[in-house]
Protein backbone atom coordinates (compact mmCIF):
# COMPACT_ATOMS: atom_id res chain seq x y z
CA UNK A 1 0.00 0.00 0.00
CA UNK A 2 1.31 2.99 -0.91
CA UNK A 3 0.16 6.55 -0.50
CA UNK A 4 1.27 9.03 -2.51
CA UNK A 5 0.16 12.25 -1.11
CA UNK A 6 0.80 13.70 2.61
CA UNK A 7 -0.63 16.77 3.46
CA UNK A 8 1.42 19.26 5.58
CA UNK A 9 0.92 22.48 6.63
CA UNK A 10 3.00 25.55 4.98
CA UNK A 11 3.22 29.32 6.18
CA UNK A 12 4.65 30.45 2.55
CA UNK A 13 2.79 30.80 -0.01
CA UNK A 14 4.62 29.50 -3.60
CA UNK A 15 3.78 31.69 -6.31
CA UNK A 16 6.16 30.37 -9.18
CA UNK A 17 4.50 30.65 -12.54
CA UNK A 18 7.07 27.54 -13.83
CA UNK A 19 5.33 25.23 -11.02
CA UNK A 20 1.85 26.41 -12.29
CA UNK A 21 2.13 25.56 -15.81
CA UNK A 22 3.99 22.43 -15.24
CA UNK A 23 0.99 21.68 -12.99
CA UNK A 24 -1.40 23.14 -16.02
CA UNK A 25 0.18 21.04 -18.65
CA UNK A 26 -0.25 17.76 -16.52
CA UNK A 27 -3.58 18.00 -15.40
CA UNK A 28 -4.87 14.70 -17.81
CA UNK A 29 -2.76 12.45 -15.58
CA UNK A 30 -3.10 14.22 -12.23
CA UNK A 31 -6.60 13.90 -12.71
CA UNK A 32 -6.23 10.56 -13.97
CA UNK A 33 -3.98 9.83 -10.53
CA UNK A 34 -7.05 11.35 -8.51
CA UNK A 35 -9.93 9.12 -10.06
CA UNK A 36 -7.43 6.37 -8.94
CA UNK A 37 -7.16 7.46 -5.58
CA UNK A 38 -10.76 7.63 -5.01
CA UNK A 39 -11.74 4.27 -7.01
CA UNK A 40 -8.80 2.77 -3.89
CA UNK A 41 -10.34 4.66 -1.04
CA UNK A 42 -14.12 3.38 -2.36
CA UNK A 43 -12.50 -0.33 -2.43
CA UNK A 44 -10.37 -0.21 0.73
CA UNK A 45 -11.72 2.63 3.09
CA UNK A 46 -9.93 5.48 5.32
CA UNK A 47 -7.20 2.12 5.51
CA UNK A 48 -5.51 3.24 2.61
CA UNK A 49 -5.10 6.78 3.83
CA UNK A 50 -2.85 6.06 6.35
CA UNK A 51 1.36 6.54 5.96
CA UNK A 52 3.63 4.09 5.87
CA UNK A 53 6.73 4.39 8.36
CA UNK A 54 8.77 5.01 5.41
CA UNK A 55 7.01 7.74 4.58
CA UNK A 56 6.77 9.05 8.46
CA UNK A 57 10.25 8.43 8.71
CA UNK A 58 11.10 10.61 5.61
CA UNK A 59 9.02 13.23 6.14
CA UNK A 60 10.48 13.37 9.81
CA UNK A 61 14.14 13.65 8.34
CA UNK A 62 12.77 16.25 5.59
CA UNK A 63 10.12 18.32 7.95
CA UNK A 64 10.76 17.62 11.58
CA UNK A 65 8.85 16.03 14.16
CA UNK A 66 6.75 18.70 14.86
CA UNK A 67 5.40 19.20 11.05
CA UNK A 68 4.73 15.05 10.81
CA UNK A 69 2.86 15.35 13.75
CA UNK A 70 2.18 18.81 15.27
CA UNK A 71 -0.06 17.50 18.01
CA UNK A 72 3.11 15.88 19.34
CA UNK A 73 4.66 19.52 19.54
CA UNK A 74 1.76 20.69 21.03
CA UNK A 75 2.03 17.95 24.06
CA UNK A 76 5.62 19.04 23.93
CA UNK A 77 5.07 22.46 24.66
CA UNK A 78 2.07 23.28 26.01
CA UNK A 79 0.98 19.99 28.42
CA UNK A 80 2.25 19.22 31.34
CA UNK A 81 2.27 15.54 33.66
CA UNK A 82 0.38 16.79 37.05
CA UNK A 83 -0.61 14.33 39.51
CA UNK A 84 -4.44 15.33 40.46
CA UNK A 85 -4.40 17.63 37.67
CA UNK A 86 -7.48 17.88 35.58
CA UNK A 87 -8.12 19.43 32.06
CA UNK A 88 -11.17 19.50 30.11
CA UNK A 89 -11.17 18.67 26.62
CA UNK A 90 -12.78 21.78 25.68
CA UNK A 91 -10.04 23.50 27.19
CA UNK A 92 -7.38 21.68 25.30
CA UNK A 93 -9.30 22.52 22.28
CA UNK A 94 -9.11 26.33 22.47
CA UNK A 95 -5.22 25.75 23.85
CA UNK A 96 -4.84 23.72 20.59
CA UNK A 97 -6.43 26.56 18.53
CA UNK A 98 -4.35 29.54 20.63
CA UNK A 99 -1.18 27.63 20.28
CA UNK A 100 -1.62 26.62 16.23
CA UNK A 101 -2.19 30.46 15.47
CA UNK A 102 1.27 30.90 17.46
CA UNK A 103 2.44 29.03 14.67
CA UNK A 104 1.61 31.03 12.12
CA UNK A 105 1.38 35.09 13.61
CA UNK A 106 -1.97 34.71 14.43
CA UNK A 107 -3.43 33.78 11.05
CA UNK A 108 -6.16 30.86 11.53
CA UNK A 109 -5.58 27.36 10.08
CA UNK A 110 -7.83 25.01 9.42
CA UNK A 111 -6.42 21.88 11.27
CA UNK A 112 -8.97 20.57 13.89
CA UNK A 113 -8.44 19.54 17.68
CA UNK A 114 -8.80 15.61 17.58
CA UNK A 115 -9.06 13.63 20.86
CA UNK A 116 -7.89 10.26 19.72
CA UNK A 117 -4.54 11.91 18.30
CA UNK A 118 -4.04 13.54 21.42
CA UNK A 119 -4.35 10.38 23.45
CA UNK A 120 -1.94 9.15 20.77
CA UNK A 121 0.82 11.76 21.41
CA UNK A 122 0.20 11.19 25.28
CA UNK A 123 1.00 7.76 24.97
CA UNK A 124 3.98 8.23 23.00
CA UNK A 125 5.11 10.98 25.70
CA UNK A 126 4.72 8.09 27.86
CA UNK A 127 2.15 10.01 30.40
CA UNK A 128 -0.32 7.14 29.81
CA UNK A 129 2.07 4.30 30.13
CA UNK A 130 1.09 2.32 32.66
CA UNK A 131 3.05 -0.79 34.95
CA UNK A 132 6.45 -0.90 36.66
CA UNK A 133 8.32 1.11 33.98
CA UNK A 134 6.19 4.15 33.57
CA UNK A 135 8.03 7.26 33.73
CA UNK A 136 4.54 8.51 36.18
CA UNK A 137 3.49 7.02 39.26
CA UNK A 138 -0.48 7.32 38.16
CA UNK A 139 -0.79 7.36 34.16
CA UNK A 140 -2.99 10.58 32.76
CA UNK A 141 -6.24 8.98 31.32
CA UNK A 142 -10.05 10.11 29.90
CA UNK A 143 -11.76 11.08 32.76
CA UNK A 144 -15.27 13.02 33.21
CA UNK A 145 -16.11 15.48 35.73
CA UNK A 146 -19.14 18.26 35.99
CA UNK A 147 -17.79 21.19 34.14
CA UNK A 148 -18.56 24.55 35.75
CA UNK A 149 -18.90 26.14 32.60
CA UNK A 150 -21.78 24.13 31.98
CA UNK A 151 -22.90 22.75 35.32
CA UNK A 152 -22.82 18.81 33.16
CA UNK A 153 -20.83 16.20 32.78
CA UNK A 154 -17.62 17.00 30.39
CA UNK A 155 -14.68 14.88 29.46
CA UNK A 156 -11.43 15.59 29.97
CA UNK A 157 -7.88 14.12 30.94
CA UNK A 158 -6.91 13.43 34.63
CA UNK A 159 -3.17 14.13 35.84
CA UNK A 160 -3.02 16.53 33.41
CA UNK A 161 -2.61 20.29 33.22
CA UNK A 162 -2.15 23.27 30.51
CA UNK A 163 1.18 24.90 31.41
CA UNK A 164 0.38 28.06 32.76
CA UNK A 165 4.18 29.62 32.10
CA UNK A 166 4.28 31.84 28.78
CA UNK A 167 4.70 29.46 25.99
CA UNK A 168 8.46 29.22 24.76
CA UNK A 169 8.72 31.08 21.45
CA UNK A 170 7.12 28.72 18.72
CA UNK A 171 9.77 27.60 15.94
CA UNK A 172 8.38 28.60 12.59
CA UNK A 173 7.92 25.59 10.81
CA UNK A 174 10.28 24.92 8.06
CA UNK A 175 10.68 26.85 5.10
CA UNK A 176 10.10 24.88 1.57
Amino acid sequence: MVIRARLFEWTRVLDRPKIHAELLADRPALFAWMLEGAQRYMREGTACLAPTADMLDAATAWLGEGAVNPMRRFVAERLEYTPGGFVFTHDLRHEWDLWRESLTGGQRVDSPFNANLLADALMNTGYMTQGKNAPYPEPVRKSQRISPSTGKQANGWKNLMVRRDPPPTPRPLPPF
